[in-house]
């Protein structure tokens, strides 16, 4: 029927996983995962689905295995002809209320990027017309 061993739907699973992991516990994964999705499943469902998870990528990290198929990366170059790539992180503060619109502890949102900026003879906005001056 298509179930996990957990005997959850694939979707379902990996709903279970995303709320336990960006919760602070699991009793709040299974909450948010409840208000989020309709889906009522115990804490201690929310936590076996995430650490099983986390299990099956430690063990991809560990191994020499890559997550996904290999593929090379087209890398654009610089006016030197070096390839050039730039990683970024950044961080933004959430303010969640807590129950009954209390005040709660803030939380912070990360993201991560790699990102390859195209050749200057690439640059779409370069390329626009001005805006004429008044």
């Amino acid at each position: 029927m298509g179930l996990t061993e957990r005997r959850l739907t694939p979707a379902v699973e990996r709903l279970a996983t995303l709320t336990g992991a960006v919760a602070d516990s699991f009793e709040n994964g299974a909450e948010l995962l409840a208000e989020t999705s309709g889906i009522r499943l115990r804490e201690s469902t929310v936590e076996r689905t995430t650490a099983a998870a986390g299990k099956r990528i430690a063990a991809v990290l560990s191994g020499d295995r890559g997550l996904g198929k290999s593929k090379p990366w087209a890398w654009h170059c610089d006016a030197w002809g070096r390839t050039v790539g730039y990683i970024a992180l950044d961080a933004t503060g959430i303010r969640p209320q807590g129950r009954g619109g209390v005040k709660a502890d803030g939380r912070m949102a990360y993201v991560g990027m790699i990102f390859n900026p195209l050749p200057d003879r690439e640059r779409v906005f370069e390329t626009l017309p001005k805006p004429a001056r008044r």
